[in-house]
């Protein structure tokens, strides 16, 4: 399947959380778009006012969130098509998400933390500082327990949802953090970077289990939904050498 309707670059983009044929696309065309896999077209187009980089489903699936280059964050009824709320930041807003139940909101920013909303209400509840950088990527944990942040410090740090409190760093990278995933158990934690291998954690000590070799820089990493099995994608730019295997989609698996 390819679609097309997007004018401009699409930096990211997003499942719906329980419905397998639905997903969603922030565009550089400054435009959200909704799209059904079963009829291979774009369902529904919602424009918004800066190039988007950042977006999440909320768990219900009735919520899409996007974020822009500006530091403008969006709402949007999926159900409607039409924003619920707009939120501007003075600071840089990196990756957006939800905890598993919904109600509370969370943004990576520049200043090095996390802040986190009660949702919907958008009120600062806590503020996670655990990094001396731009705090970059964040994932949640499967079972609810844990999330993750990863910094341009080149440290992964493993909160509890509950309490906030950060648990463990992980320090092993030497550039900054750019993509992280739980496995489907919430036992193991992705990290990738321009370093050249993915490293595999342990969430509950933080010891490492395996690093996978890699030839050029990882920006996205995601694991299979029920086995360990690692997907990932590695940079594929002209600075690289093109004799070597990049601009491909692998996957790594290992057992329990």
């Amino acid at each position: 399947m390819t679609f097309t309707e997007h004018e401009g670059s699409v930096d990211q983009l997003c499942w719906h959380k329980t419905n397998p044929e639905l997903l969603c696309t922030a565009g550089g065309d400054k435009t959200v778009r909704i799209w059904d896999v079963r009829q291979i077209k774009c369902c529904s187009t919602i424009n918004t006012k800066g190039e988007n980089i950042n977006i999440r489903w909320s768990p219900d699936g009735k919520t899409i969130a996007v974020g822009n280059k500006e530091d403008l964050v969006t709402f949007i009824d999926t159900r409607t098509g039409q924003k619920i709320v707009e939120k501007q930041f003075n600071y840089e807003v990196n990756e957006i998400g939800w905890n598993n139940s919904g109600n509370l909101f969370f943004i990576t920013n520049g200043q090095g933390a996390v802040p986190i909303f009660q949702y919907p209400e958008l009120q600062v509840l806590h503020i996670a500082k655990g990094h001396c950088g731009t705090c970059i990527c964040i994932d949640f944990d499967p079972t609810g327990k844990h999330f993750a942040v990863g910094s341009a410090d080149a440290s992964v740090s493993i909160w509890l949802v509950e309490s906030f409190v950060c648990v463990r760093m992980i320090p092993r990278l030497s550039w900054p953090v750019r993509a992280l995933h739980f496995s489907h158990d919430g036992n193991l934690l992705a990290a990738a970077s321009e370093d050249l291998f993915i490293d595999i954690s342990e969430v509950s000590t933080g010891a490492r289990v395996i690093d996978i070799s890699v030839e050029t820089p990882t920006f996205t990493v995601a694991w299979h939904p029920k086995r360990y099995i690692l997907a990932y994608a590695c940079d594929d730019k002209e600075i690289y050498d093109r004799k070597k295997d990049v601009g491909t989609l692998k996957l790594f698996g290992f057992s329990s």
